[in-house]
């Protein structure tokens, strides 16, 4: 979302790691640098990038919700209001309903009993991660 600027809470500023880019602007045909700042709690990952322009945040909600991702989420507002009072607990800047963001990506997962057939699935299951898949290329 890129309706900043952003920046970090002062008391949470020890928590956030900082980066700096420099790159060459095509359209202003000179060097820029560009700071982005991320921060990684078992809650939600935030990133505050394009010199506090933007903000990106990554959660999982059953996680942020229940503590685990055993738990499904039916109903989805709930966790994005956690989800925004936590994000504003460590930013500084107006941050909108996260109900109404626009959303780049969205996993979705189930988890099913299997019983009897535990075995059977894991039979077919490699002992062994292949090299793509230890990589994510799968």
């Amino acid at each position: 979302m890129e309706n900043g600027p952003y920046c970090p809470k002062d008391a949470s500023r020890n928590s956030w790691e900082g980066r700096m880019r420099d790159y060459f602007d095509d359209t202003d045909n000179c060097r820029k640098t560009s700071v982005s700042q991320t921060l990684n709690r078992p809650e939600a990952r935030i990133l505050i990038y394009g010199d506090g322009g933007g903000i990106r945040i990554e959660s999982s909600l059953p996680k942020l919700l229940y503590g685990n991702n055993l738990s499904t989420v039916s109903n989805a507002q709930p966790a994005l209001k956690r989800l925004r009072e936590f994000t504003l607990d460590y930013v500084s800047g107006d941050l909108p309903d996260l109900y109404e963001m626009r959303y780049t990506r969205v996993d979705y997962c189930h988890n099913f009993a299997l019983g009897l057939r535990q075995h059977a699935w894991q039979s077919v299951l490699p002992r062994e991660p292949s090299h793509d898949q230890r990589f994510g290329w799968c």
